[in-house]
């Protein structure tokens, strides 16, 4: 069952921290961005996003989830129609971690993001009874962003082989690309060929 209001206020530091009661909504709590992960790992206090680009967000809240309680976060409604996608883990019962997530900005315009900024809310869920295993994963008291931590051995094949991918698409633009000059300078070269007979006509014309 989600927690309502009252029991995120009543929880309060228990969940987040630091906690203000201001950011508490009927079902949730309004996160706020501490700073923005480039691809090449800089920290940085605003980012601008480019069409189909992504970032990592960490926020100022440390949750620190009872062994009753995950949590997952969510984008604002407002941030949606700006064009953001939002990509974040089921939080488990027994993390302690500042709140991270990956937003995507899927519209065709350029977005700035700044410190401070709200951009998601965070859902906290009572499972009724404490789980046997609380978290005691690879990104466990994460307090500077780590990227894949443990895990990137484990995917990097797999990386590479999009990489690779990724390359051989940069590739065949670039062979479209120049085919569609190709053929751009045959249409100019041809226009100005019939341009040229056209006006040899008419001055042959002219004459007689």
């Amino acid at each position: 069952m989600l927690l309502s209001d009252k029991k995120i206020e009543k929880l309060g530091s228990e969940l987040l921290s630091p906690f203000r009661v201001d950011c508490v909504q009927a079902i949730g709590y309004d996160l706020r961005t501490a700073s923005f992960y480039s691809a090449a790992g800089e920290d940085l206090k605003e980012i601008t996003l480019e069409p189909m680009e992504s970032t990592f967000v960490q926020c100022e809240e440390q949750m620190s989830l009872p062994a009753n309680i995950s949590a997952s976060v969510t984008l604002r409604n407002s941030r949606i129609r700006q064009g953001l996608l939002l990509t974040a883990p089921i939080y488990y019962p027994g993390h302690k971690t500042p709140v991270y997530f990956r937003i995507t900005n899927v519209s065709a315009d350029r977005i700035t993001l700044r410190e401070g900024d709200g951009i998601a809310t965070i859902l906290f869920e009572d499972l009724g009874e404490p789980v046997a295993h609380p978290y005691e994963g690879a990104f466990q008291n994460e307090s500077k962003y780590r990227g894949m931590s443990t895990y990137s051995r484990v995917y990097q094949s797999a990386m590479s082989k999009v990489k690779g991918k990724l390359d051989e698409l940069k590739s065949i633009e670039k062979g479209i690309y120049a085919n569609v000059l190709a053929i751009l300078a045959i249409f100019v070269a041809a226009f100005s060929i019939v341009n040229v007979n056209v006006s040899l006509a008419k001055e042959s014309t002219d004459i007689c």
